[in-house]
């Protein structure tokens, strides 16, 4: 039997490309509304079946990277159809986010069946998908109906239009009855969701069983982390309000499914460092690069901490709750890929600075937080 690979493998990015291959890759990601797929950090089919703990022929009808688009797609769907996408858009890209490295978390430690079963012309991986934004829904404290997630599987698979043009054939013999009729369709379509909700469910049982991460921060990285701050020029209590965000987090268990105490400490410094106006003149970019290089998070859980990060600070009384905390956050999130952009720049000193400087102008209403923070 395979042996799965440790969990961090889950969501490690393959070395990022280089060139105009790497540039038109990027300029042809994906993209539905605000919340962007980006293909760095993704599998290709031929790196999975290379992969000694995975059997060949698991992936029966794509490749690994079009079933993780198709799952992050319904994750996207599910979010505009409950309304979370209209409320708040950083609501919904931090539980689209989520939910696709929980979903990424359970393929690298279970075999993933992405045929059609019959009754049901969808397959797990969708199941999953669903799944895994009701259970970072609960994470993140914004509960969403069940019904909805069903309408929208069984909507998006077909299956609902399949039943409109196909309805249940009527006895032999009896005249037509527009009567029963509507009553057998409605039979029919209340039957289908009954097992489009049993097999949701049991997607979700499969995904609270995923391991979770160890939910103590360890201290001994507060060493490198304090030392890291000071590098940006910033203040220690910054880092130990941040520190106490990171741990409030982590105290709920169900985000522990996606972020690791070691992974929590960073996003900890790096989110302390954000909220800090940078030292003047611009560091060089050999000098930045140690920094960059610390960071052990992907663009996704980089993009969900950040965006927790925030709320946590707010929660724990690190940040005062005013209006603009919606706008703050995608300030955060827009921040965030400047960073990961930069880091992968290579060797260009002033694009770096360009990016440094549209990053500190865009965070400026954030640092005023950062002075209440630190008062």
């Amino acid at each position: 039997r395979p042996v799965a690979p440790p969990v961090a493998m889950a969501t490690a990015a393959p070395k990022a490309a280089t060139g105009a291959g790497a540039k038109q890759a990027r300029k042809g990601a994906p993209s539905w509304g605000n919340i962007e797929l980006d293909a760095k950090w993704r599998w290709t089919l031929e790196e999975l079946e290379n992969a000694p703990w995975l059997v060949k022929g698991e992936l029966t009808e794509a490749s690994f990277l079009a079933i993780q688009t198709d799952a992050h797609h319904l994750m996207v769907d599910i979010c505009k159809d409950v309304g979370i996408s209209k409320k708040s858009m950083s609501d919904a890209t931090m539980l689209c986010n989520s939910a696709l490295i929980l979903w990424q978390r359970y393929h690298a430690s279970k075999k993933l069946q992405c045929a059609p079963k019959p009754g049901i012309p969808i397959g797990e991986h969708k199941f999953l998908a669903a799944a895994a934004v009701l259970v970072m829904s609960k994470a993140l404290e914004m509960p969403i109906r069940v019904d909805p997630i069903l309408h929208t599987l069984a909507e998006k698979s077909g299956a609902l239009e399949e039943l409109r043009n196909n309805p249940p054939p009527s006895s032999a013999g009896d005249p037509p009855n527009p009567e029963r009729q509507r009553a057998e369709r409605h039979a029919a379509r209340a039957e289908l969701l009954e097992r489009f909700r049993e097999r949701l469910l049991t997607a979700e049982r499969k995904l609270l069983h995923v391991t979770a991460y160890d939910t103590v921060v360890e201290l001994p990285s507060l060493k490198r982390q304090s030392k890291l701050v000071r590098f940006f020029g910033g203040p220690k209590s910054v880092l130990e309000k941040a520190q106490q965000a990171a741990q409030h987090m982590l105290t709920r268990t169900r985000l522990a499914l996606i972020l690791s105490a070691k992974q929590m400490a960073d996003l900890a410094v790096f989110f302390a460092a954000r909220m800090v106006e940078l030292p003047l003149p611009i560091r060089e970019e050999k000098e930045l690069r140690p920094w960059f290089t610390q960071i052990r998070l992907t663009w996704p859980e980089l993009r969900v901490g950040s965006l927790l990060m925030l709320r946590s600070m707010i929660a724990t009384g690190a940040l005062p709750n005013m209006a603009a905390v919606d706008k703050a956050m995608m300030t955060i999130e827009s921040t965030t890929r400047e960073v990961l952009e930069t880091r992968d720049a290579g060797g260009d000193a002033a694009a770096v600075a360009q990016r440094l400087l549209k990053a500190r102008q865009a965070r400026a209403h954030v640092a005023t937080y950062a002075s209440h923070a630190a008062s």
